[in-house]
């Protein structure tokens, strides 16, 4: 496959949920290790509007993507709703407490580009 790159190539996608201060501690861990900004960008669909003014916040200090939500509509739908506003060619679905251990994004590229045929992967958890 031969992908152009005239936006990030990958989506991180978080559905929020009660889960700000772990959203905090994921998003610090990737973008302490993922130097390459061009590379991907990170779409926060926030499900619970009492953490909102903190994501607000948040929002302003590191690099993501918030869409508010007036009130909890679930992951599925969380999820939907960021896939219409990523841009990446791939996408990946993530918790809000995940924490990134090192920098991984480019061989996901490298791996997604040598591929034929539709392809799914999945991170593994430690």
């Amino acid at each position: 496959m031969i992908f152009t790159m005239t936006s990030p190539y990958i989506s991180l996608i978080f559905v929020n949920y009660q889960s700000a201060l772990s959203l905090s501690l994921a998003l610090k861990s990737l973008f302490s290790l993922e130097r390459d900004r061009t590379l991907f960008e990170v779409v926060v669909v926030n499900n619970d509007a009492l953490e909102s003014r903190v994501l607000q916040e948040m929002s302003r200090l590191l690099p993501f993507r918030l869409i508010e939500n007036d009130a909890n509509h679930g992951f599925g739908q969380g999820a939907n709703k960021a896939v219409s506003a990523a841009t990446g060619t791939i996408v990946g679905f993530l918790n809000p407490d995940t924490l990134w251990q090192e920098a991984s994004l480019s061989q996901l590229k490298d791996f997604f580009e040598n591929q034929t045929a539709p392809t799914l992967l999945g991170f593994r958890l430690l």
